[in-house]
């Protein structure tokens, strides 16, 4: 098994160039029926580190704990999901946030200093809204502005992503959807987050339209210098936008490293 993940104690010049530390993490549904105990181990003790300014790929089979593991790291669970054991902590500009031991600043973080591009667009836009209102649902409480100065600050946004700003007025079912697409990639990083997760933002579009949806990721990326989690199976998605890679196998990391190696010399069977 190829494993390049770290075995020594940071050093203290290497956790300020990490964004995330994730140790022993352990995630399991967890059913007690009749007094029967049955339990699913979906993420099943997980240590990596993300750095700054990077793509993190992480890929694996159906049900292999992809989105388990990333709903874990925002803090996104649900009954029956529970965390077992193991530590999440981010590294943002503002200080350290341990994700399971400070809630309430994980809380404030989100969407601020941490954004998710949910898998499939109509998981965020309400369909019986205009698009507007979700920048003003999602963003306008974290950038402390008038109505005024958070529109034009929403469509100065939308400009720079090569989107018209009236789409703001548009109800999602009057667009296209790769337009969609790039709405919630725009809604994810309007505040400029220093760290982003994206789960299967290209599943069910069209070729060309998910080679625009990846350049636009990497070019975001690059502008604000973000770290990024990308989730999909596609392993040619990974060869085109990541800099290092994980692959996931029954809730465990089977093997990881930077991405052209794990295209060169794959370990695991599944890879």
């Amino acid at each position: 098994m190829q494993n390049l993940m770290r075995t020594q104690p940071l050093t203290l010049a290497e956790n300020a160039m990490d964004a995330l530390t994730i140790g022993g993490l352990k995630c399991y549904y967890v059913n007690d029926y009749f007094g029967v105990r049955r339990e699913i181990r979906a993420v099943d003790d997980i240590s990596l580190t993300i750095r700054k300014n990077e793509i993190y790929g992480i890929a694996g089979e159906s049900s292999s704990g992809k989105t388990s593991l990333i709903k874990t790291l925002a803090g996104a669970i649900r009954p029956p999901m529970r965390v077992v054991g193991g530590t999440v902590k981010f590294n943002f500009a503002d200080g350290p946030i341990d994700v399971y031991g400070e809630p309430a600043k994980m809380k404030a973080a989100r969407w601020r200093h941490l954004s998710y591009i949910m898998q499939g667009s109509m998981n965020v836009l309400n369909p019986v809204r205009r698009v507007k209102h979700a920048f003003t649902d999602f963003a306008s409480r974290h950038m402390n502005l008038d109505p005024a100065a958070f529109r034009a600050r929403v469509e100065a946004h939308l400009a720079r992503l090569h989107l018209d700003p009236h789409v703001l007025e548009a109800f999602p079912h009057q667009l296209s959807g790769g337009m969609r697409q790039r709405l919630t990639i725009a809604l994810a990083t309007v505040c400029e987050p220093e760290f982003i997760i994206a789960d299967e933002p290209t599943t069910a579009l069209d070729v060309l339209v998910q080679q625009d949806v990846l350049a636009l990721i990497k070019e975001v990326q690059a502008r604000m210098q973000s770290s990024v989690i990308f989730v999909t199976h596609d392993m040619s998605v990974h060869a085109a936008i990541t800099d290092r890679l994980a692959i996931m196998y029954a809730g465990r990391l089977a093997e990881e490293g930077p991405t052209q190696a794990i295209f060169d010399n794959p370990q695991h069977p599944y890879t």
